[in-house]
């Protein structure tokens, strides 16, 4: 909220439960009123506030203001206002607060351009409003206190004397200017009722309990209530008056409306709840699993990667497996498997990664190119995960695996025969326990290594000036191979991007140079048809492409794409390398 003018009673907003109010002849209503620590505060719902039909732009059209007035005074004068102020909000509904002096009944009126609407209200002062908490104080049976009285029978007894308190009349003002909205209190159904203040004699710190400490037992144990005793529309009402925060934007301020609506149904279908915190701890919780949820394959990985701490889900073995494993089939997997039945807890969410990871296998489709040179699609979708660290492709590790060893290469799976060719041709090595890990992303050098073996394109003479490749790297003498011969170039800043996963576009252009080198480049076997995602095709790759594909060795998914961002994977790596090498 903004102020333009100096209003000296006009003080910071407050988040607070709602209370209904009768309509009025202004486009701007009160909503509701609640007072904690003696400062009273106001919602209020505008027609003032415009927002535009595309949601990118939202304005005030006209000022707001609210002036306070001891209640029943005639003839009024600016002697008699005790508030005022002009207000300009940033939202549709907003709080604002200020403070009053002197226990009274007053009045409230917000004006706008169209009217004015108002309200009466009653304010206790600062002893006014310690006497009601002692006598609340003097109910309590505290664990810390009296441990050995805190049974069920002492806590029925407290929680009904304490309602007995709050619904007195003589007690009205003080229960309000502390806190409570004693009017809708009234209105819940008595088993509401009797939740609130029961979780209220059990969560009270002590029976010493200041205004303040008060005000916060007294809200947390009605929201916890709210949402697990009253129902999901009351429930759904309560997550918004709370207004939880997730990475900087408050509840009230998500202009996506599935968006909310579909984070407050999951908070509520979460339930029960022992504390605020828990609740509020969900609701960021929530949050982060609609844009798991939602992500496409290309951001999948990112967005549960960037989740798994908040989630608290880094050391389960489900994570574990899928963060080992990810790659394209393996987000696509995912990707499917959440738009089918959505993850509303990470229980659910660590089941779809474990899916996802067992149906890898069955799922995985060669992308490239098929090993006779029959071009089949691919699964949709791909991965943005960094470089894996587990094994390097073709590195000079000094342990021999023998033809066809590969106990993670079956003759079932689907790049068998290139894989194991590759193989047999010393193009490509394990990890030295016996496996391949063909399912992971491959790294440039990976990728460059195992295409210059395959086209016995070693040169040991030749260097190269990559600032991220150093003569003593493994990978050094078949980079700098490339690099002599036009192969690889690098970029700008003069790096090679030594331990990046190589994409779809950049290992098509490096194959398509190979072949152009040794003169293998072959005859068009049809005619290039434009993919659905041609405008994400780098321009330095589109000539690569066309050719690659025009020859039968790439060829799009199954929805058309070519996906030139995905990073490749071991197995795809192998496939291609295989294809135009023969």
């Amino acid at each position: 909220m903004k102020k333009k003018k100096n209003t000296a009673l006009l003080c910071v907003a407050l988040s607070s439960l709602l209370v209904t109010q009768s309509s009025a002849m202004a486009s701007t209503q009160i909503k509701g009123i609640t007072s904690k620590s003696g400062l009273i505060s106001v919602t209020v719902t505008t027609d003032s506030y415009v927002t535009d039909s595309d949601d990118t732009e939202s304005k005030l059209s006209k000022a707001i203001t609210f002036e306070v007035y001891s209640e029943g005074v005639e003839n009024l004068t600016k002697s008699d206002i005790k508030g005022f102020g002009e207000l300009y909000p940033d939202a549709q509904t907003f709080t604002f607060s200020f403070g009053l002096k002197s226990a009274d009944k007053y009045k409230i009126v917000v004006s706008d351009k169209d009217g004015k609407t108002e309200k009466s209200f009653v304010y206790s002062d600062t002893t006014g409003r310690q006497r009601f908490v002692n006598k609340i104080n003097e109910c309590l049976v505290t664990p810390k206190e009296k441990p050995e009285n805190l049974t069920p029978e002492n806590i029925a007894k407290a929680a009904d004397e304490i309602h007995d308190i709050i619904v007195s009349e003589d007690n009205y003002s003080d229960a309000v200017s502390v806190g409570i909205n004693v009017d809708e209190y009234k209105d819940y159904l008595p088993a509401l009722q009797k939740a609130i203040i029961t979780k209220l004699v059990k969560i009270a710190p002590n029976s010493s309990m200041t205004e303040d400490v008060f005000a916060d037992v007294y809200k947390e144990s009605e929201a916890v209530c709210r949402i697990n005793e009253g129902g999901d529309s009351l429930a759904k009402e309560t997550v918004m008056r709370l207004n939880p925060e997730f990475e900087d934007v408050k509840f009230d301020k998500i202009t996506n409306t599935d968006k909310k609506e579909w984070i407050k149904s999951t908070v509520v279908l979460n339930k029960p709840y022992d504390t605020l915190e828990e609740i509020l701890s969900f609701y960021n919780e929530s949050c982060a699993l609609y844009s798991i949820n939602k992500a496409k394959v290309l951001d999948i990985e990112d967005e549960v990667k960037g989740y798994a701490k908040l989630l608290e889900i880094e050391d389960e073995k489900e994570y574990k497996a899928y963060e080992d494993s990810a790659n394209s089939t393996v987000n696509s997997n995912l990707v499917d498997i959440l738009a089918e039945k959505a993850a509303q807890n990470t229980k659910e969410l660590l089941k779809a990664l474990d899916s996802a990871v067992a149906d890898e296998d069955d799922d995985e489709e060669e992308v490239f190119g098929s090993q006779n040179n029959k071009v089949s699609g691919g699964k949709g979708g791909f991965s943005v995960a960094g470089p894996q660290e587990q094994i390097q492709i073709g590195q000079e590790s000094g342990v021999a695996q023998s033809s066809g060893s590969f106990a993670d290469v079956p003759q079932s799976h689907w790049a068998y025969t290139a894989i194991t060719k590759m193989q047999q041709d010393g193009v490509i090595s394990g990890d030295g326990t016996g496996n391949f890990y063909p399912a992971q992303t491959v790294k440039r050098e990976e990728f460059v290594k195992m295409i210059i073996a395959a086209f016995n394109l070693e040169d040991e003479t030749a260097s190269s000036h990559f600032h991220d490749v150093f003569d003593s790297d493994w990978f050094y003498p078949y980079v700098s191979a490339a690099f002599e011969k036009g192969i690889v170039i690098g970029d700008t800043l003069g790096l090679f991007g030594v331990n990046a996963a190589i994409t779809r576009e950049d290992a098509t252009l490096i194959a398509s140079r190979v072949l152009k080198l040794t003169g293998k480049m072959g005859e068009a076997q049809r005619e290039y048809a434009s993919f659905g995602d041609d405008g994400l095709i780098a321009d330095y790759a589109k000539e690569a492409v066309k050719e690659l594909y025009s020859m039968g060795i790439i060829n799009g998914t199954d929805k058309g794409d070519f996906e030139p961002k995905r990073f490749c994977t071991r197995a795809e790596a192998a496939v291609i390398i295989y294809n135009i090498s023969r």
